[in-house]
């Protein structure tokens, strides 16, 4: 609840009218419609979004154990680049995921099988200072908080040759990291980003349920790092507020082992990859 609220007060802040879009260091070079290289390049940056979401996974415990699949889902986000508080170029962005579908999990000790239906909710802050090298070329370093959780309910299978009917696991973490975008206007209409960061997890937990949905163990895993790269594409439709946008993002994972707990089990070392593709469309203000 805490996490909504503060994501529903920033989605505020974003939008209030205190806050001066479209400005800043270019100034006259900026003009309403798309007149340059520039002004494609904030409207890009100023837009409200939904998207297609298709995610495709691979996990891997220390101990052998294996997951993969692909999952489809929602996203939606708004990025604003303006004058906040008289600092000019500031740049903001919020977004949410949310991706359910199966993957495949095979018991490393007996090739044994199960299906894992999955829901993975992800959430997503940024603020950072935008910089033009040129009218053609923006480059934003920014700050940025995560949240992440991802829900694994085992059903249909038997692996280690316990069958899984109902076990459920949740993962869950947040994390602060740092990043770059790099964007290239290459006309008044398209614009390129790439983005990398670097993330440090915190408070990351396994909470697991028994077939009844209770409660069973909870296990503190050790944080480690988050990397993440992306790349994507912004098109605006005949000169329209109406902006196509699509891209493909690499996530790397790392999740800790964790304590062992006073029954004697603990959770394993593993990585995570995931390679995520989206397709939607953007209104530009």
């Amino acid at each position: 609840m805490k996490r909504l609220l503060l994501f529903v007060l920033s989605f505020a802040l974003l939008l209030s009218p205190s806050i001066s879009y479209a400005g800043g260091l270019f100034g006259g070079l900026v003009q309403q419609g798309r007149s340059n290289t520039v002004q494609s390049l904030i409207n890009s940056n100023n837009e409200i979004g939904l998207s297609y979401n298709y995610y495709s996974q691979y996990y891997a415990e220390s101990i052998g154990d294996n997951e993969n699949g692909g999952i489809s889902g929602i996203g939606l986000s708004v990025n604003a680049l303006g004058n906040v508080l008289s600092v000019p170029m500031v740049y903001e962005h919020l977004a949410y995921t949310n991706n359910s579908g199966s993957f495949n999990y095979t018991d490393g000790a007996d090739g044994e099988n199960a299906t894992d239906n999955t829901n993975i909710l992800g959430v997503s802050a940024r603020i950072g200072k935008a910089l033009f090298l040129n009218s053609r070329t923006l480059l934003i370093p920014y700050l940025a908080y995560n949240y992440r959780k991802w829900d694994r309910n085992m059903n249909n299978g038997y692996a280690g040759g316990v069958e899984y009917l109902g076990y459920q696991e949740i993962y869950s973490y947040d994390t602060l990291g740092v990043g770059l975008i790099g964007e290239y206007a290459i006309n008044d209409a398209l614009v390129l980003k790439g983005r990398i960061q670097y993330s440090q997890m915190l408070g990351n937990t396994l909470n697991t349920y028994d077939i009844t949905g209770n409660p069973d163990m909870t296990f503190n895993l050790k944080n480690e790092p988050v990397y993440t790269a992306g790349l994507g594409v912004d098109y605006d439709i005949a000169g329209t507020p109406i902006h196509v946008t699509a891209g493909v993002k690499y996530l790397k994972t790392y999740f800790g082992k964790s304590n062992v707990n006073e029954a004697g089990f603990y959770e394993p070392d593993s990585m995570t990859t995931g390679l995520s593709y989206n397709l939607g469309l953007a209104y530009s203000f």
